[in-house]
Formats: structure tokens, C-alpha cells, sequence
């Protein structure tokens, strides 16, 4: 008998691991594992060193430091998630449609990463169950790229306006994408895939535009973990059926055989106490384990068994013959034992009508299995649609992967009824059975098949759609709730909550808007929580301006001293957290007089300056990250701020003028590197240089009787509308 060895797997986590700098990322999911997303998914894109379960507290301020400088937008069922949510990601639940798209778009300086498949953002989808992934690297320098980037920016506009307001997240992501496009390449002659989605048309007229009028089609695959039935509410049996005649009707398909895989719920555990002869289990499916360095797992079907060998069909339905002698000696060893029940979850009554209709073939991938000679089990949940079509004499295979099961209402049903789904079509030369693309499947003959319908868990209604919003100004310490305009009666007494704190409850529908003054969003959590009857609801809360989050609350607190002293690299921003989170016995204040003395001098300044300008001019810093060092909590724009409400204070309005002064001529002489951000950089800094004219022009000092701020201000004279480039003269 000869073995068939098992190619390598390499996991959705292991496709998103590039040591290259990540600019931004998208994701999209059905089901939705925030803690999982958090600790495993963005621990590895944005490279934290923190370990999320052993320093939760630093991996945390971590993870929100690094998502200021990397966007990251996510888009999930509202119905399927699961409550935890701690980063500042954008999560956008959509509502109203079954959402069931898997994306992970990653933006590079020369490249985007794209992953499609089957898994969804939890540790099933990235690990342990069995799924189908699509992934590419797609090089700006690519033709192709520019046109696929396009129809992602279309699906992903399509999807923003199902989730509810405008993801700033996702338009920054947007920003950096499109300005690395190349428009100047020539379109591309042909397509190596085609990307659908069903946001405003079903996927399967599309996948069949690919296949010529009048082209026969001869053969069908499906392989999913949910054929008629995707979940509690999709329609009753008659989906599968619907399904296949429409892909039979499309086109000439008198001879099409038809392929259906499954998910088998049994596997090669290990032989039964009492091990029945070959000769009792004649036709029935077998399993041969063989044990030691190189253990391996095959399936077979015996057939005749003679004194001197057996013939047997292989997984792939080829006979062969195996020598008697071997087999007998595999026997004893108990290495030959008959498989578990063919049992799976499927249409019974589709598949028994096809079998009267067509040529069928059913085809089982184990659930139960052995790596590493450890038994497992990895639930299939791989999506695999294949059509192969004959057209003037030459074959052509059709291939559609990613998220729709093999129903109708992921494929064939249109808004709003049917789902939103995302898949990649290839065309693939010549006649690819579904064994061939997925090589672990066993034929298993229809006869002996066990099919039942799945059991999807009762789901209530979501009352969470009772908030229509929630977000955070972290400028103004405000959070805002807006609750929906058609709530309906209360079943019961409501609360909202964040973490100890209540919002508002009540037992009467909520109406109108709650607005929490002084709201720091914790650490800990980023969403909120409505309890309504004694059930509770997760409802994320989304923030207006990430570059307004402080890492740490206590840095909301910090006055112009602490920051100058941050900026000017007296004291490092973990050293000064810690400070500041220390019991209050004027720790602050004496480390900043042991920094400064009696206070910070120009020197001070002249360095923090400085640092910002080399911050903002380093190479391949992202846009993210520059906007951030200019508008966020430590940022330069906090520091003036800070400086003029300083003004009568802490020193005069000639003081404030001429550090202001010195900081305008320091980043008017900024000389940004040449990176396809370039642009967008210069109108940021440009603003903020136009803003800091104007102001400065309210505080610009009277030289009169001050005769030595002559020279002075005519150095830092006013920069002309045309330029900032300081000049001395």
C-alpha cells in the first residue's frame, strides 16, 4: 500500500507575520473573539513585546501607543460577537444583513498583504479548525494591483455604510493605500483572480459571467461544513437543490457529475476491541495507522481479498492490490481496523434525490485526526465551490474561495435577504476534481453516508440595537450615546453601564441621547454594557479622534512642565506614568524640580524642538504616526496649547511668543524624506504652521521701549504665505 503524504499546513497567523512595518489594517468576520483578535492577531502586527496574559497592564498601554501609529479597522456581525473589546481598534458592528465576509488586508510601504478565506477572527478560524485560505502579496509595482486595490476599496466602502458612521480609521487606511497605487501602469492583459462580493448582488451570477454561454458544464464540486442551511434562520431544505439547478440551468449540463464533501465527525481514533477479518468488512471504509517516526493515517476500501493479496479502492477511488502476506502482518499488528461511522452534517433528502438525478460522489475530510501521532480534532469549515466547464474542445475549471457556504442564501439570494459575503473566483486549466484542490478528502460511497442537519443554538433578539451609537471624545472627557428611534416597548428595567460606573437606567424605552461628562476610557475596556431584563449586551464604543486618546489616562493630566520634560527627553514616558501613578505625595512635582530646578529654561525647548522635528522627519514613519506627534496628548499642538494658557502664568506673553517663534522656525525648516505620504505629511505640517502664524500674531510682543526685541523679531520675522523656509537676512 502506498502512502500519500499530507502537505504542510501554515496557519492564518503565520500568513499575517511580516517583519516588514505594517501602515494599516482592515479585517472583516462573521463570528468575533475580541480577546483573541487582541492577544494574538494585533500582538502580531503591531510587533508588541508585551505578554498580553502575564503583563496585561503594559501590553494594554502598548497596544493602544502602537494602534495611534498603525490604524486598524474591523467589521463583524453584530449578532455574532462575543463581549471583551479593550484596544481602540474601530470596531464596527453591522447590523441588519448576516455579515459573514473573512478578510485581513494589511498595508506595506511596497506591497499589501491580502488573506481571504474561510476562518473568522477567533482561534477556530486562525488555528484550530480546518479552513481555506486565499492569501497574496500583491506588489505595488504590479499591474493587477492597482485594479484589485480598487475592488477592495469598493467592497470595503460598500460594507462602511452598513456599519453605521464613517470609520476615520478605515479613510486613513484608505489614504495610505491609494497614494501608493500606480495609475500608470498599463491594465493588465488577463487576471490571475477576480474578487466578488454579494454587498449589492448575489456571488453566484458573477462566478457563472466567468464561464462562457455556451460552454457545458460537467462536472460540480462543493465542499463546506453547511450545505442547505448556513444557520438558525436561513430557509428549509430546498436551498441545496436550488443552489445546484441554478448552477445546472446556466448553462448545458446534461452529463455534470456532481461532488459534495463533508465533514466527517468521526476519524481514526483507534481499532475497536474485537477487530472484525478484511473479509467481513468487504466494502465498508478502512483504516491502515502505522506508528514510529514517520506515523501516518490512510483510508481504503477493501474489496476482494484472495490468498495472495487484496484489491482495494484507494481514498481517491483507484484500485489497487496489496500483498497478503503484508496485510496479514499489518493485521496482527492491529494496524488495519474499520473507520468510525460516516457521519456528517448534510442535506439527506438532497443528496438521496441527487443520486436518482446525476452521478454523484461524496467525498469525508476528517474532523478526528492525528498530528504528530496526538489525536485532534480540527472541524472543517473550508468553503470550496468548483465548476468545470468543456468549451471548443478544451477544459476549464472554475474555482470560487472564501466565506459563502454552499446554500442559496449565501449565493444565490439578493439584498437584504441574502448574505454579504467575499470570495475570490479563479480559472484554472483543464478538469480539477475537489479531491484535487483539497487532497485530505476520503471518497466515501453515498450508500453508506449518514447525513443529518446541523443544530444551530436558539438566539435571541440583539438589544443592543437599542444604541444606534457610542463615542468618545477623549479631547472633551465626554462619551455620547444615542439611542436608536425605534426601540419599542422595554421588556423589563433597563441599566447601562461602564465598568462600576451607570450611564442611565430606567424602565421605560430610553429616548434621545446620554451624554457622560469627565469620561476617561479605562484600559480595561472599550465597550459598554446594556443590561436589559437580566440579559447583557456589549456594545463597543467608538472613538472620534484616536490621536486625542492618551495611552494612559494619567496623561490626559500632565501639565506643560511634564511635557516639555517627555518632549526634551529629561525623563522617559514609562518613568514619568509610573511617577505620576504613585500615591500622591508630590512625587510629580519633586522629580520635574529635580529635572528643571526652578524651571524648565529655552535650552529645554530648544531640544524638544528639535526631537520633534527629527521624530517627524525619520524615514518611513507612517502617516498615522506623524499626525499623531503633531495632534495627540504629547503632541506638539497639546504644548502650545498648554504654552499659551500659560500666559500670564507661568512666564509672559514675550516668552510665549518666542518659543512659539522658535518652534515655527524649526518645522518651517523641516525637510520631509520623499515617501509616497509626502504630500499629505506637508499639508499636516502646513496647517499646523498656519495655525501657529496666526496665533503668534495675537501674541507678537510691542518693541517699543524694548528695544532689544528689535533684532529679535526681525529673526523671526513673519514667514511669507509662499513658503516657511526661514531666512536670517
Amino acid at each position: 500500500m502506498t502512502r500519500r503524504s499530507t502537505p504542510p499546513r501554515r496557519t492564518a497567523l503565520e500568513c499575517l507575520d511580516n517583519p516588514e512595518p505594517c501602515l494599516g489594517a482592515v479585517f472583516c468576520s462573521y463570528t468575533f473573539d475580541p480577546l483573541f483578535f487582541e492577544s494574538q492577531i494585533l500582538r502580531t502586527i503591531l510587533k508588541l513585546q508585551s505578554d498580553p496574559d502575564e503583563q496585561t497592564v503594559d501590553f494594554l498601554r502598548e497596544g493602544r501607543g502602537a494602534l495611534q501609529k498603525l490604524p486598524v479597522a474591523c467589521f463583524v456581525d453584530a449578532d455574532a460577537r462575543t463581549p471583551g473589546q479593550r484596544l481602540p481598534y474601530d470596531l464596527r458592528l453591522v447590523h441588519g444583513r448576516v455579515f459573514h465576509p473573512k478578510l485581513a488586508l494589511l498595508v506595506h510601504q511596497d506591497h499589501i498583504d491580502l488573506l481571504l478565506g474561510s476562518g473568522n477572527l477567533t482561534r477556530g478560524g486562525y488555528g484550530d479548525n480546518t479552513e481555506l485560505w486565499f492569501p497574496r502579496k500583491l506588489r505595488f509595482d504590479d499591474p493587477e494591483t492597482a485594479v484589485v486595490a480598487d475592488e477592495l476599496l469598493g467592497f470595503l466602502a460598500g460594507v462602511e455604510a452598513l456599519g453605521g458612521p464613517a470609520s476615520p480609521q478605515l479613510a486613513l487606511i484608505r489614504e495610505v493605500l491609494t497614494a501608493r497605487l500606480v495609475r500608470t501602469l498599463p491594465p493588465p492583459a488577463t487576471r490571475s483572480f477576480q474578487l466578488l462580493h454579494s454587498v449589492d448582488a448575489p456571488l453566484l451570477p458573477a462566478l457563472l459571467e466567468l464561464i462562457p454561454r455556451d460552454a457545458e458544464i460537467v462536472r460540480i464540486g462543493a465542499l463546506a461544513p453547511f450545505f442547505e442551511r448556513d444557520d438558525q434562520q436561513a430557509a428549509d431544505v430546498s436551498e441545496m437543490r436550488s443552489l445546484i439547478s441554478e448552477i445546472l440551468a446556466a448553462r448545458r449540463s446534461e452529463g455534470a457529475v456532481i461532488d459534495l464533501g463533508f465533514g466527517w465527525h468521526g476519524g481514526p481514533l483507534g481499532p475497536p476491541a474485537i477487530v472484525p477479518t478484511l473479509e467481513q468488512g468487504l466494502g465498508q471504509l478502512w483504516v491502515r495507522r502505522t506508528r514510529g517516526e514517520n506515523p501516518s493515517v490512510e483510508y481504503f476500501t477493501p474489496i476482494k481479498q484472495t490468498p495472495k493479496q487484496l484489491r482495494y479502492l484507494d481514498s481517491r477511488l483507484s484500485e489497487r492490490f496489496w500483498p497478503r502476506e503484508q496485510t496479514d502482518e499489518a493485521y496482527a499488528e492491529r494496524e488495519l481496523y474499520p473507520a468510525a461511522p460516516l457521519v456528517a452534517n448534510g442535506p439527506a433528502n438532497i443528496v438521496k434525490l441527487l443520486r436518482t438525478q446525476r452521478t454523484l460522489q461524496t467525498w469525508l475530510l476528517p474532523t478526528q485526526r492525528f498530528d504528530d501521532d496526538r489525536p485532534v480534532r480540527r472541524p472543517l469549515h473550508a468553503k470550496l465551490l468548483t465548476i468545470t466547464s468543456q468549451h471548443r474542445n478544451k477544459s476549464s475549471t472554475h474555482v470560487l474561495v472564501g466565506s459563502p457556504n454552499a446554500s442559496a442564501r449565501a449565493l444565490v439570494h439578493p439584498p437584504p435577504h441574502g448574505n454579504v459575503e467575499l470570495a475570490v473566483a479563479l480559472t484554472l486549466d483543464g478538469a480539477w476534481t475537489l479531491p484535487d484542490l483539497a487532497p485530505e478528502l476520503i471518497a466515501c460511497p453515498p450508500e453508506q453516508l449518514q447525513l443529518s442537519d446541523p443544530n444551530f443554538p436558539a438566539v435571541g433578539a440583539n438589544l443592543g440595537r437599542w444604541i444606534a451609537d457610542a463615542y468618545h471624545d477623549a479631547l472633551a472627557r465626554e462619551l455620547h450615546v444615542v439611542w436608536a428611534s425605534d426601540i419599542g416597548a422595554s421588556p423589563g428595567p433597563w441599566r447601562l453601564s461602564y465598568l462600576q460606573r451607570i450611564l442611565a437606567e430606567g424602565s421605560e424605552a430610553p429616548q434621545g441621547e446620554v451624554v457622560a461628562a469627565e469620561f476617561d476610557l479605562s484600559l480595561n475596556s472599550c465597550e459598554l454594557t446594556l443590561e436589559i431584563a437580566g440579559v447583557c449586551y456589549a456594545v463597543s464604543i467608538r472613538i472620534v479622534d484616536l490621536n486625542q486618546l492618551p495611552v494612559d489616562p494619567v496623561e490626559a493630566q500632565y501639565g506643560l512642565a511634564e511635557l516639555i520634560a517627555l518632549l526634551s527627553r529629561r525623563i522617559g514616558r514609562e518613568r514619568m506614568m509610573h511617577v505620576a501613578t504613585q500615591p500622591r505625595q508630590n512625587a510629580t512635582r519633586s522629580i520635574l524640580e529635580l529635572l528643571f530646578g526652578e524651571g524648565f529654561t529655552p535650552t529645554d525647548i530648544y531640544r524638544a524642538w528639535r526631537n520633534v522635528a527629527h521624530e517627524l522627519g525619520e524615514e518611513q514613519l507612517s502617516l498615522a504616526a506623524f499626525r499623531y506627534i503633531i495632534a495627540g496628548p504629547l503632541g506638539v499642538r497639546t504644548v502650545w496649547r498648554r504654552m499659551v494658557e500659560a500666559v500670564g502664568h507661568a512666564f509672559n506673553r514675550e516668552v510665549a511668543w518666542f518659543y512659539g517663534a522658535e518652534l515655527r522656525k524649526t518645522l518651517g525648516e523641516l525637510q520631509l524624506p520623499e515617501d509616497p505620504d509626502r504630500s499629505a505629511k506637508q499639508a499636516e505640517l502646513a496647517s499646523l504652521l498656519a495655525d501657529l502664524r496666526a496665533e503668534l500674531e495675537q501674541l507678537t510682543p510691542d518693541p517699543q521701549g524694548q528695544p532689544w526685541l528689535a533684532p529679535i523679531l526681525r529673526f523671526y520675522r513673519p514667514l511669507t504665505s509662499t513658503g516657511e523656509r526661514h531666512d536670517p537676512t
